[in-house]
This record gives structure tokens, C-alpha cells and sequence, in this order.
């Protein structure tokens, strides 16, 4: 059972407090910060894998900025309509839920079940290994966008119903 039980989402610039809960088949707890690059990296391509998964997932932000206008910033810029725990009066429940799924570092990416039961620690991965590559001219095997520059991902909804199970 997740320590996480206080949930926000981003509204008209701030963090509000909802009485709603993630609550659809598989919920992902996105363990992240605007102030790492990898996680900035991370970002584009689970907020990607979100639009095209999200009648069946849910993503729950769990901030490790250092102020809240950090987080908003990073949301109001990079993300999807997620649900979020606040930086600043969560950080001890995002603390302990981390020291209990043993994450060391960020990002990352627990997949859980509505129930919440963990299906992977190994989210992140997962998702990363979805991303279409092409060769370019060449020969460099290079991430393949769309015309309009975004990354593709090879079948998401394969790897949804993967977790489902």
C-alpha cells in the first residue's frame, strides 16, 4: 500500500489539492525534478506514451524539486494532466514511499496496479525501449519523430496490456 494518499493536480498555475484519486487500471508514480537532465529527457517521452495510454493509466508525479514553483514550472511546461503530490507539504510521504520501493535515484518510473500492487520498478526502461529508431543517411541510428519533431513509440498499448496482466 502506497504512502501516497494526498493527491494535486496543476490548476490555473498552482497546485490544488483534489479529492480525486488515480484510480484507472494501472497507475505509474513518476519520480522526477525539473533540475535533472535526465529526467528532463524522461519527460517528453512519458508524457508521449501517456497521450496515446491514457483511457487506462494514470501518472502520478511525485516531485523531488527543491520549491514548489520549480514543480510548476516543470508541469505547467513538460507534462500531461497528471496527478501530482506536492513538493513541499508531501515530501515526507514521497520520502518514505521511495525508501520503501528502494529508489536511489531519479527518474523513475513504479508501475502499479489499481490495487496497488507493484507490476514493475522497471517502468522508465520499459517505456524507454518503446521508442522507434530509424538510420539516418548515415548510417547513425538515430530517435525517428514525426513531421512535427515528435518521438514515436512502438506499440504502447502492447506494453499496457503487458502490465495489466
Amino acid at each position: 500500500m502506497s504512502n501516497l494518499t494526498k493527491f494535486s493536480k496543476l490548476a490555473a498555475g498552482a497546485i490544488k489539492r483534489v479529492d480525486e484519486k488515480p484510480s484507472k487500471q494501472i497507475i505509474a508514480y513518476y519520480f522526477s525534478a525539473h533540475w535533472c537532465p535526465p529526467c528532463r529527457q524522461f519527460t517528453p517521452i512519458l508524457k508521449k506514451f501517456y497521450e496515446i495510454t491514457q483511457d487506462k493509466l494514470d501518472i502520478v508525479f511525485v516531485s523531488r524539486d527543491f520549491d514548489k514553483k520549480s514543480q510548476i514550472d516543470y508541469m505547467s511546461n513538460d507534462h500531461g494532466n497528471w496527478f501530482c503530490i506536492d513538493c513541499e507539504e508531501d515530501k515526507d510521504a514521497a520520502e518514505k514511499q521511495m525508501s520503501e520501493w528502494g529508489i536511489t535515484g531519479i527518474p523513475a518510473l513504479i508501475v502499479t496496479k489499481a490495487n496497488g500492487d507493484v507490476v514493475t520498478k522497471q517502468g522508465r526502461e520499459a517505456v524507454v525501449s518503446l521508442i522507434k529508431t530509424k538510420e539516418d543517411p548515415s548510417g547513425k541510428t538515430v530517435i525517428d519523430t514525426d513531421d512535427k519533431g515528435q518521438i514515436q513509440l512502438n506499440d504502447p498499448a502492447n506494453l499496457l496490456a503487458e502490465w495489466s496482466k
